[in-house]
């Protein structure tokens, strides 16, 4: 009887033990996920905006697209000369609406791109 009863004891010690560690697996896998999240945040406050990444793609890519078609700059040393030593010659606008925040990056030439997707 002592022997059934040691044994049940171990097996309610080993249940106990594997709910801890389910537990504290679980609470690390949460971690894990939150901690993505906030990295995912901060690198969207890096770029000074509330823009995505695949937002900020399609921006350098009708930047990129625009200078050399528009304006006939193909090379990074032209891209500094015109767009002066702070870079002021594109300003994105954003407008709050009921279903979300639209974005437009203009061109000093008067050419826009809206990047956001609603």
């Amino acid at each position: 009887m002592d022997e059934c009863k040691n044994k049940d004891m171990h097996i309610d010690r080993l249940v106990k033990e594997n709910k801890r560690l389910t537990d504290k697996y679980s609470k690390d896998e949460e971690i894990q996920k939150m901690n993505q999240q906030l990295d995912n945040m901060r690198e969207d406050l890096r770029r000074g905006f509330p823009i995505t990444k695949i937002e900020n793609e399609r921006i350098k890519k009708w930047k990129n697209e625009h200078e050399e078609k528009v304006h006939g700059i193909t090379k990074y040393s032209k891209k500094m000369r015109y767009g002066g030593a702070i870079g002021g010659s594109y300003t994105y606008k954003f407008t709050p609406t009921s279903i979300g925040v639209f974005g437009t990056v203009e061109c000093s030439c008067g050419e826009h791109f809206d990047f956001s997707e609603l």
